[in-house]
């Protein structure tokens, strides 16, 4: 069935770094994670939040 979250796959791993996005015109956000494996992206779509990676 699989992880309930992409970040089930990062448990205890460090975060490396993290960076934010934002479209003014449009007020989309996003924010990225990113750990030594991988990273995962968060972000807004007509107010639902979408995680991948």
């Amino acid at each position: 069935m699989g992880d309930p979250t992409p970040f089930a796959a990062y448990l205890g791993e460090a975060v490396l770094a993290v960076s934010e996005e934002f479209e003014p015109k449009t007020g989309r956000n996003a924010l990225e994670v990113t750990f030594a494996s991988g990273r995962i992206r968060c972000d807004s779509w007509a107010g639902d939040l979408r995680l991948s990676e």
